[in-house]
């Protein structure tokens, strides 16, 4: 792999990342419907 590859995997892993743990802030703190599998009460990871 070169190094832009690797810059290039570690961002869209960033971002998954991010946004799952938005998701499962936001269900947990709101009480929206359930969200890449988090739902009321679930604490985010």
């Amino acid at each position: 792999m070169t190094f832009f590859d690797t810059e290039l995997t570690l961002l869209v892993l960033g971002v998954i990342l991010f946004t799952t743990v938005l998701a499962r802030t936001l269900s947990s703190r709101f009480g929206f419907p359930a969200l890449f599998g988090a739902g009321r009460g679930s604490s985010p990871v």
